[in-house]
């Protein structure tokens, strides 16, 4: 009994003097996520429910999301113009736009659409055209309309063509609306065209055929 009194009062005096502080436990610090860490078929699917301008401001934030963010901004590009003069011509603006083509590393498809209406060859300058459509503007859409010429398709093609053929991947589908039934591309032309069709997986062509001067 005595030696338990004992035990029990070495226990006593030791726990006194021991000072034990009780607090909180330690919880982990809270990271902040880096996007940029992501795996990229994340980012991809992220990116993929951004508006356009969401997109813009996403490709000012680092490499990797610009990257990323830019291959969804540019997935799709419009453009189109009106012609000012009495004849269709490629204007500066739409030949740099051609041109620039091969810059887009990841450029897939191409749609090019022509006018439905044209000019026929050796009759531009004698087409029965009508005066209150011809150069006026078109009441819905706005635009004014004029007709696009043989030699404006055949510079056309031929300019679409060199740029794709300079592209540093194959592209994959080409697409060509209302395009004239005519042939007078050079030998040399058609080596340029043949080169790119025999690499592509999807070829669709509109052609149309006949003289149409005037909307219907």
């Amino acid at each position: 009994m005595a030696s338990l009194g004992k035990l029990l009062q070495c226990i006593k005096s030791w726990a006194s003097s021991c000072s034990h502080s009780l607090s909180a436990p330690t919880l982990p610090t809270a990271t902040v996520l880096n996007l940029a860490y992501l795996p990229p078929e994340l980012l991809h699917y992220i990116t993929s429910y951004l508006d356009r301008e969401s997109l813009k401001q996403s490709r000012l934030t680092c490499r990797t999301i610009s990257h990323i963010a830019s291959s969804k901004l540019f997935e799709t590009i419009l453009t189109d113009e009106a012609h000012s003069t009495a004849e269709a011509t490629l204007s500066p603006r739409m030949r740099i736009l051609i041109e620039r083509l091969k810059e887009l590393p990841n450029l897939r498809d191409v749609i090019l659409r022509f006018d439905v209406y044209f000019t026929a060859p050796d009759t531009d300058e004698d087409v029965d055209t009508d005066d209150d459509e011809v150069g006026e503007e078109d009441e819905e859409s706005g635009v004014v309309w004029y007709p696009q010429t043989v030699p404006f398709r055949l510079e056309t093609l031929q300019l679409l063509f060199s740029s794709l053929l300079s592209l540093s991947r194959p592209l994959r589908g080409l697409a060509i609306q209302n395009m004239q039934n005519i042939c007078e591309q050079t030998p040399g032309e058609i080596a340029t065209m043949a080169k790119v069709l025999c690499k592509l997986r999807s070829l669709r062509l509109h052609i149309v055929s006949g003289l149409i001067a005037q909307r219907c």
